[in-house]
């Protein structure tokens, strides 16, 4: 089974990400137009701890985060590169797909939709904060070595790695080859085409 990050991994949305922390900022703390490099600087994950970043009271921080879900809820972004191709070719090889997401049930599904992609995985999992107990309950019922997990963070690799999946970091989304590595990830992948390969050719190495 592969299961994939939506945001920065499937969804090529690190504009829409920034527009939307743009927008939090302003509202919760009064500093309009957060740059590209600034909310590189910011960006983590769980997302309270991103928009303490961004300057928001600890106290205000949950009410922040479902704030940011909302605006990214309500701005469009594309898919990343090799989508269709990797989901087809895993499909053609009955490899069974999921989605576990952080971000809001609203945002993913209306993406799903969007793009014409809700019918083409076999699980969705929207508004997990803690990936990794959602990967657990794959891991626990497959055999050793076959539940994938492919994210764009280094907390997606941390959180997959945990849970005893093969954590793959995706290198185009929004956190850079070396924090991947830092996370744990087993392999990096710099376009979603090259899972396909990997997964037929190799045997992840476990530590």
């Amino acid at each position: 089974m592969v299961l994939f990050d939506w945001n920065g991994t499937l969804l090529d949305d690190m504009e829409r990400a920034r527009m939307a922390s743009s927008l939090v900022r302003e509202e919760w703390v009064g500093v309009p137009d957060l740059s590209l490099e600034e909310f590189r600087e910011a960006w983590c994950l769980p997302m309270s701890e991103h928009v303490r970043r961004l300057g928001v009271p600890d106290d205000r921080s949950d009410a922040a985060a479902k704030a940011w879900s909302a605006h990214l809820a309500a701005i469009d972004a594309p898919l990343s590169p090799g989508v269709w191709t990797t989901l087809d070719a895993l499909q053609d090889d009955g490899i069974v797909t999921g989605v576990v997401s952080s971000a809001s049930d609203e945002a993913v599904r209306r993406d799903l939709r969007h793009h014409g992609l809700y019918q083409r995985f076999d699980d969705i999992h929207c508004g997990v904060t803690q990936k990794g107990d959602m990967i657990t309950r794959y891991v626990e019922n497959a055999p050793a070595g076959t539940v994938w997990y492919v994210g764009d963070t280094k907390f997606d690799m941390v959180q997959a790695r945990g849970a005893g999946a093969v954590a793959v970091g995706f290198t185009a989304g929004y956190d850079a080859a070396a924090a991947l590595h830092d996370g744990g990830a087993h392999h990096l992948i710099d376009r979603l085409e090259d899972l396909i390969a990997l997964i037929a050719d190799q045997q992840p190495e476990r530590r």
